[in-house]
């Protein structure tokens, strides 16, 4: 059972999310009407440059039943747990708010994962990551390229 403190912990946090102005209007509506928007990244500059070395130190030695190479991408789950360097990616503001405009209640992180495209390799057919009813909606996906997308 979760206390009360933390429970208006939980909610005082989430108003507070909400309450925010980190995505213009234009953002907000193209997100519910389209379904995404594109948002300038949650780090720049040298900020930047550690993130994508991070990423790139943690991929070169991930090992074990959180990794995994498949046939069109490298994937890594659970990145949090090997650098704290992306915690600056979930807490962003304007991802926080776009997850309470969706969502529309308290919410958490259920999964971060990292994931290396391999060039020239066909893309991934359009799918939903939740079956239609699931317990687990609504749900709210991020991307965040760190290299330049290019067709190699």
């Amino acid at each position: 059972m979760i206390s009360k403190c933390y429970a208006d912990a939980v909610e005082d946090q989430f108003r507070q999310i909400c309450s925010g102005s980190a995505l213009s209007s234009q953002s907000v509506r193209q997100l519910v009407e389209s379904g995404f928007v594109v948002i300038p990244g949650p780090v720049s500059g040298d900020l930047f440059n550690e993130l994508t070395a991070a990423y790139d130190e943690v991929m070169a030695v991930a090992a074990g039943p959180d990794f995994k190479i498949a046939s069109t991408t490298t994937r890594m789950s659970d990145l949090l747990t090997y650098a704290s360097v992306f915690d600056d990616v979930y807490l962003y503001p304007p991802l926080l708010e776009a997850c309470s405009r969706i969502i529309g209640e308290p919410f958490k992180l259920s999964s971060f994962l990292a994931r290396t495209l391999r060039g020239e390799t066909p893309a991934q057919e359009l799918h939903a990551d939740l079956a239609r009813g699931s317990e687990d909606a609504p749900l709210l996906g991020f991307i965040l390229m760190i290299d330049s997308f290019r067709e190699e």
